[in-house]
């Protein structure tokens, strides 16, 4: 396992890549529900971009 984290720690995107991994096999059974969290900031950059084109 230190092995695995050190080369996680030393690759910046590898362990986004195994999140995206890991959604991937969950999402080929359909009996499996995926919950997306987003950072609240990006939450408001598409309020604000929804009333800019108000």
């Amino acid at each position: 396992m230190a092995k695995v984290a050190n080369m996680f720690n030393a690759t910046p995107g590898a362990l986004h890549l195994r999140t995206l991994q890991s959604v991937n096999d969950l999402s080929s059974d359909q009996s499996n529900t995926t919950v997306w969290m987003l950072p609240i900031e990006v939450l408001r950059a598409i309020e604000t971009i929804a009333d800019m084109k108000k």
